[in-house]
């Protein structure tokens, strides 16, 4: 009994009071895993901060592009404000001014495309200060649409030496189109010289059937011209009024051109027509001394042309009898520059 009570006792004490070593390895196998487990926390934790810094990062850029944009349309917005502010300064007038319109100018009445206010941002009054702004918000607002321009006319489409004049009938009007390119050995600036120089006063007679003249200059890079055409010699039927501006980009040279529809000082004579054109000539460097010179030309004439005008009396279609009529002015400034 007593070997058994003595065996009992180790056994006992071996339950209560293990080995020391047995602890050590166990607490050591719970400090690795524990640690593993930090690693593993701190790197999950390290991805989940580096995916929301991208995120933060992503959602800045946006809400700055977003607050540009905004900023942008603002004073686009402000622009157009001040625009319309001009036109309706004369609010007062307008029943006045469209019985006159109506009554003596029925000519313009049939234009598709333009509606009252359209018709008076396209006017120069007869005081210095309205005129002046009148003339630079027609060019600046044309220059700003220009991108518009060519994509309506397909002109960057076309390969060099390519020259068209389009006229057809468009929604109670006759659309005119001209497209032309061409790459010329000559420096730029050159070509640009020449052709300010012919806009603003080296040009005169166009052909015996077209006339041109400046009427006015509105700055360095600012001219006022008018080209009247006619089917017979003597008898002038088309009056173009063209405000231009230049404008000198960094990678090119562009000239502008819009319509005035009316002109206090300069009044068009009774019975003919008034072209409401757009054009623009975009000079642009190809390298040395080679150079690409674009032309595009949009315009409408009413449809169909007063009674007793003398492109009814053309045994032409309408269409051929305008044609006649434009494609003297296309081809003499077409030759005239370069």
């Amino acid at each position: 009994m007593a070997s058994e009570d003595v065996l009992d006792a180790a056994i006992v004490e071996s339950i209560l009071n293990p080995p020391k070593s047995y602890y050590h390895k166990k607490q050591k196998e719970e400090l690795v895993r524990l640690r593993e487990q930090s690693a593993q926390l701190t790197a999950r934790l390290t991805a989940l901060s580096s995916v929301k810094s991208l995120q933060d990062e992503s959602s800045t850029n946006y809400w700055e592009k977003v607050a540009r944009n905004q900023k942008m349309s603002t004073e686009m917005a402000v622009l157009e404000n001040t625009r319309l502010k001009r036109a309706l300064e004369e609010q007062l007038q307008i029943v006045g001014a469209l019985e006159k319109l109506l009554i003596k100018k029925p000519r313009l009445a049939t234009m598709p495309t333009m509606d009252l206010l359209d018709w008076k941002l396209r006017k120069l009054p007869t005081e210095p200060t309205k005129r002046f702004e009148a003339f630079n918000a027609m060019v600046n607002d044309a220059f700003v649409n220009l991108e518009s321009l060519f994509v309506r006319t397909g002109v960057l489409e076309i390969r060099p030496d390519h020259r068209s004049i389009n006229v057809a009938e468009e929604n109670e009007s006759i659309k005119i189109t001209v497209k032309s390119i061409r790459e010329i050995q000559r420096d730029f600036r050159d070509i640009s010289a020449v052709m300010w120089a012919g806009l603003t006063g080296s040009l005169t007679q166009l052909s015996s059937h077209a006339h041109f003249e400046v009427l006015e200059s509105f700055g360095f890079n600012a001219t006022y011209i008018r080209i009247t055409t006619s089917l017979e010699p003597g008898v002038p039927c088309l009056c173009l009024l063209y405000a231009v501006k230049r404008y000198d980009l960094e990678d090119k040279i562009v000239f502008v051109m819009k319509s005035v529809l009316e002109d206090e000082k300069n009044p068009v004579p009774s019975g003919m027509l008034i072209g409401n054109h757009t054009a623009s000539m975009v000079i642009e460097p190809l390298g040395i001394n080679r150079t690409c010179r674009r032309v595009c030309v949009e315009g409408h004439l009413p449809a169909p042309p007063p009674q007793e005008h003398p492109i009814l009396q053309q045994d032409l279609s309408i269409c051929d009898a305008v044609l006649k009529l434009v494609r003297p002015i296309s081809e003499a400034l077409e030759s005239h520059f370069i």
